[in-house]
């Protein structure tokens, strides 16, 4: 099909005794038809896959599978279930500039991308462009050794004595706050309840206290938090440009937006920072009468060639390990 569009084109030039503009308009013609032509059922710039078949979620020319992602919105899972039920448990959509997404929906697949062959499945600069400004390098945007590197110090929090340390009793005190907050409100004030937001609060309670230390009280203070309304808005940021191709466009159109995502990871970095700080400046009694927490690994940690991590490195990890938590309720 690319051949035929080739050939009008020079036929076009060839016979043409227009002037300029006629040609330049001719040929920007034939270029259309022969896009057209070969990118009719996906996104421009994804390569042709033919061992995907049936698999593939036919889109509209030229923007592929685009116009669904933005019109779904909040439905996206229902989008992804119907999807599944139609072409199994693996499907493929295309979308400008980010090419093919493939979808699967087996324990088996997952622990082969997760596990086998987890090296052969890298975030890559896509990632790391839709992600960068708020996980900076942290683990959910970070390839091979620097991931490894995260996920083998992280591992130290999860160990039998530690998790009995901090873990345990970070979700007990919070667990025992969220039942005077039910109390409180269910029983004394007869109102409604919303599970959902205090779970929330009570997650950001828990990592916080887990990861730096840092007890943010959310769940003994009515309303909101300002580090959780800037957590908040900064994943909705991230939810919404992994549909959008084009994120930097709009957010250049969009100054009160992109403002307002600078102002929330001014709140995340000043935060992290205070945590930072107070640990290295903390005395041996301080430390002595703590339980420890991920900070402490990733503070500690010396690199072979006798470097440490930054504040910014200190604060990828707990904005991540944040994240984490917050992906953990929403399950």
């Amino acid at each position: 099909m690319a051949m035929s569009a080739k050939d009008a084109l020079l036929t076009c030039l060839k016979w043409s005794n227009g002037s300029n503009s006629e040609i330049a308009i001719a040929t920007a013609v034939v270029f259309a038809i022969g896009l057209l032509l070969k990118y009719h059922d996906r996104a421009i710039g994804s390569d042709s896959h033919p061992g995907l078949g049936k698999k593939h979620v036919k889109g509209w020319p030229l923007v592929g599978n685009l116009p669904e992602m933005i019109w779904k919105g909040d439905a996206m899972l229902e989008m992804l279930l119907q999807n599944f039920e139609k072409h199994g448990d693996v499907h493929a959509m295309t979308i400008p500039s980010r090419g093919w997404i493939i979808f699967v929906n087996t324990p088996e697949m997952m622990e082969h991308i997760l596990k086998t062959r987890f090296d052969n499945y890298i975030k890559g600069d896509i990632c790391r462009a839709i992600g960068g400004d708020v996980l900076g390098k942290g683990i959910f945007i970070s390839d091979q050794e620097q991931w490894r590197f995260h996920r083998k110090t992280a591992s130290n929090i999860f160990t039998t004595k530690i998790f009995r340390q901090v873990v345990r009793g970070a979700f007990k005190t919070s667990a025992l706050d969220l039942c005077d907050v039910l109390i409180k409100e269910g029983e004394l004030r007869n109102k409604p309840v919303d599970l959902q937001q205090l779970f929330l609060k009570m997650t950001l309670d828990v990592f916080g206290k887990m990861t730096f230390g840092i007890d943010f009280q959310a769940l003994k203070n009515e309303g909101s938090h300002e580090f959780g309304d800037a957590f908040d808005y900064g994943l909705a940021v991230l939810d919404e440009r992994i549909t959008n191709p084009f994120f930097k466009i709009t957010e250049w159109l969009t100054p009160g937006k992109n403002r307002k995502l600078r102002e929330a990871l001014a709140i995340l970095d000043r935060y992290a920072v205070k945590a930072i700080e107070g640990r290295r400046n903390e005395t041996e009694e301080e430390r002595a009468n703590r339980g420890r927490d991920l900070l402490d690994h990733f503070i500690n940690y010396v690199a072979e060639d006798g470097t440490m991590l930054s504040p910014q490195d200190l604060r990828d990890v707990f904005v991540n390990f944040m994240v984490y938590g917050y992906l953990l309720n929403e399950k």
